[in-house]
């Protein structure tokens, strides 16, 4: 993916400079993260994002509304005494939003799923992809025009007119599992630990019949989860997964949720138990970083910090729990143990009033607490989160 964002990024730029170039539209499968990917680029650059659905845009969204007047100037054409009546348009609503954003700072519009625009509406599309105007009304000159398709048959979308798809710049985008990843893996845990054991689960088949699996999907699902109780995921996760995936993928998460709630990680944590992970399978080792949900004491971080230090070189350990933390960090609800793993990881002093439990001779002691290796730590969650 990292060619084609450079791309993308590139037509954008020579759009806001004025260069006569077509807009740029990702053609790919459905759910591949397309919309996503153009919209962390406009943030990354600092513009303002302007998102619209061609399949459900209006009619007057493109060619404004008509304003009738008396012009006196044209009563000589009458035939008779009734006054002339000449007609104006308004402004269209997708120029004139567009244009309002603009005045502050460059605007990304987004114009998705422009396979499915409806036959005529595509007449719109003629001068507004080729000369930026709709009407007499032109886009400000730092507005840059980006967009999606799907690319399939299965996708249901209209065949763009041949004069517009000339208008087109059109790339060709596959689905880059890793760079999705990148913001996957700080989705709900049952499903980035599934998906970075079996990523080949990502996807299947379209259909039109039944339910298949997309980036979008896992999305979605995780989303669900997030939502659901201990008890509701343990007792129906194939149901909840079978919603959004495709049977197969569905049967085989509800066994991965299966496995990660068989380890007893409540009684590894109050044991104090150094596991060598090396020696585990290494599916394991992944769905161990889901210890992180059961360090609620600053004891708990020690042990925790014990755990990573002996498993150094299993990688996909350490990097699962810095992403489990980030969740943490990110959220407003958190135990002491993980505040005082996330204040150490940061180089940071404890902030008391997370601690008022505790004496002040403990506190102290915890305050003055050293964490071995915290720049190698540092760089993996910049380099593994970031």
């Amino acid at each position: 993916m990292k060619i084609e964002i450079e791309l993308l990024k590139h037509n954008i730029a020579s759009q806001l400079s004025g260069s006569e170039v077509s807009p740029m539209f990702l053609a790919g499968s459905p759910g591949i993260a397309k919309s996503r990917t153009l919209q962390s680029i406009g943030e990354e650059l600092g513009m303002h994002i302007m998102d619209r659905s061609m399949p459900t845009i209006t009619i007057e969204c493109m060619s404004g509304l008509p304003n009738d007047y008396k012009d006196d100037r044209l009563q000589h054409m009458s035939t008779d005494d009734t006054p002339v009546i000449a007609t104006s348009w308004s402004i269209a609503e997708l120029i004139a939003d567009a244009n309002i954003l603009a005045a502050t700072k460059p605007v990304l519009l987004m114009l998705e799923d422009i396979h499915m625009v409806a036959p005529h509406m595509q007449a719109y599309l003629f001068k507004l992809l080729l000369q930026r105007s709709l009407g007499k009304y032109k886009l400000a000159d730092n507005v840059a025009i980006v967009g999606s398709m799907n690319s399939s048959e299965e996708a249901g979308g209209q065949k763009i007119n041949s004069a517009v798809r000339n208008r087109m710049a059109i790339l060709d985008v596959e689905f880059d599992f890793d760079y999705w990843f990148k913001f996957g893996k700080n989705l709900n845990y049952y499903v980035s630990s599934f998906l970075r054991i079996k990523p080949d689960s990502i996807s299947s088949d379209e259909s039109v019949s039944e339910q298949y699996s997309t980036a979008r999907s896992w999305t979605a699902l995780a989303n669900e989860l997030d939502g659901q109780s201990q008890e509701l995921i343990d007792s129906s996760a194939y149901r909840t997964a079978s919603m959004y995936l495709s049977n197969s993928a569905a049967t085989a998460f509800a066994k991965h949720v299966a496995r990660v709630n068989a380890i007893d990680f409540t009684s590894v944590v109050a044991n104090r138990e150094l596991v060598t992970l090396a020696d585990k399978d290494p599916i394991e080792a992944i769905i161990f970083s889901y210890i992180v949900n059961f360090i609620h004491t600053p004891d708990d971080a020690i042990y925790l910090f014990d755990l990573l230090h002996h498993n150094m070189k299993e990688v996909s350990f350490q990097g699962f729990i810095l992403a489990e933390l980030y969740e943490k960090y990110k959220g407003t609800k958190r135990s002491q143990g993980v505040s005082f793993i996330i204040s150490k990881l940061l180089g940071k002093d404890l902030d008391k009033s997370d601690y008022e439990t505790l004496s002040a001779k403990k506190f102290k002691k915890l305050n003055e607490y050293i964490l071995p290796d915290r720049e190698n730590y540092m760089k993996m969650a910049s380099n593994y989160i970031m």
